[in-house]
């Protein structure tokens, strides 16, 4: 899913509990701490141009192999896991905003496909991923901003 569309599942799923601020964090770390550095270097170098009207074949081709590193570290629920499980025992109560992330990560193995940015959810003991529906694709982004659309009025009472 897109970005916006992670962070307002964040807010749905996640409103009202403490640190909600956090939750909100992490409903997006995956793909921001994924793409932004990448995406701040072509914004100030205009290297952004050289992705204009390219197929998502010609795109893969050219996106720095380490964002795909990076990608796999922050959509697996293995690393997530472990991860909260150390904040946890380092911290000494269990962070239930952290859940966001893998909520994330969990959104995102059916909505997205084996050719581009597939979801290795078990990474890094198997590269194993659903060959899901790709999410930028119209119908399911009427569907997914309609459901989102109608429980945030539902949330609202």
């Amino acid at each position: 899913m897109d970005i916006l569309a992670h962070l307002l599942w964040s807010y749905i799923i996640f409103k009202g509990i403490p640190n909600m601020n956090w939750a909100l964090f992490f409903g997006i770390f995956p793909d921001l701490f994924s793409f932004a550095p990448n995406f701040l270097h072509l914004l100030f170098t205009n290297g952004w141009r050289k992705y204009k009207k390219k197929s998502l074949q010609e795109v893969q081709k050219i996106i720095p192999p380490y964002i795909f590193m990076i990608y796999d570290i922050t959509h697996s629920l293995i690393i997530s896991s472990v991860t909260i499980g150390l904040v946890t025992l380092i911290g000494g109560t269990f962070p239930i905003f952290m859940l966001a992330w893998p909520v994330h990560i969990l959104f995102d193995i059916p909505t997205h496909t084996k050719d581009f940015f597939p979801t290795h959810f078990l990474y890094p003991f198997s590269t194993f991923c659903v060959n899901g529906i790709r999410w930028g694709q119209a119908w399911f982004m009427v569907t997914n901003y309609t459901f989102i659309i109608v429980l945030l009025f539902l949330k609202s009472f």
